[in-house]
């Protein structure tokens, strides 16, 4: 289970894709969230607390009920409704959606944003999945000799991902340290 200590420890949140759709309070953004989670195996629910017809606007007496894996959460309008690594759906609120995420390139559009040569483009299209590739690329922020590191040894590697791990981090420890060394 690793060490347990009583001091607490630091950890980055790992570089994911998501989707999101940010709800406007209304009762047409609510059934084009609701849609989307359905057709993706989620469960979503739209109330309006109006007597009366519901006039459709953004409410403060409109709730949108998603079930997440720690049971039903109430977005509120300008909350994004996220749909994670493992397809679970939950809402976050707009401040902590800007702190913690930001948009993400559609898959045609990063080799240009990476300034890649044609080279370097034509190993990425030979991996598996080299629409992943670009996602982790660019979402992992890593710089063109990472990349390149990525390229050369995860698509033409005979070694395991452990092994594929333990040699990425060796690698990645000695070009900090030349890096220290240069300063």
């Amino acid at each position: 289970m690793g060490n347990v200590t009583a001091e607490p420890q630091r950890f980055q949140k790992l570089p994911v894709t998501i989707e999101a759709l940010q709800w406007d309070g209304t009762a047409d953004g609510a059934t084009a969230i609701i849609d989307w989670i359905v057709s993706n195996g989620g469960t979503a629910t739209f109330r309006c607390a109006i007597n009366g017809p519901c006039p459709g606007t953004a409410s403060g007496s409109h709730v949108l009920s998603i079930r997440t894996l720690e049971g039903t959460m109430r977005a509120r309008p300008s909350d994004w409704i996220i749909r994670g690594v493992e397809g679970e759906f939950y809402p976050c609120t707009n401040d902590v959606h800007r702190k913690t995420y930001r948009p993400a390139p559609a898959p045609e559009d990063i080799p240009e944003v990476l300034n890649l040569t044609a080279e370097q483009e034509a190993a990425i299209r030979r991996v598996g999945d080299p629409e992943r590739m670009w996602r982790e690329a660019w979402i992992a922020g890593y710089r063109l000799a990472e990349n390149m590191w990525a390229l050369q040894h995860r698509c033409c590697s005979p070694l395991t991902g452990a092994e594929l791990d333990e040699e990425y981090t060796e690698w990645r420890s000695n070009a900090t340290a030349g890096q220290e060394k240069s300063k």
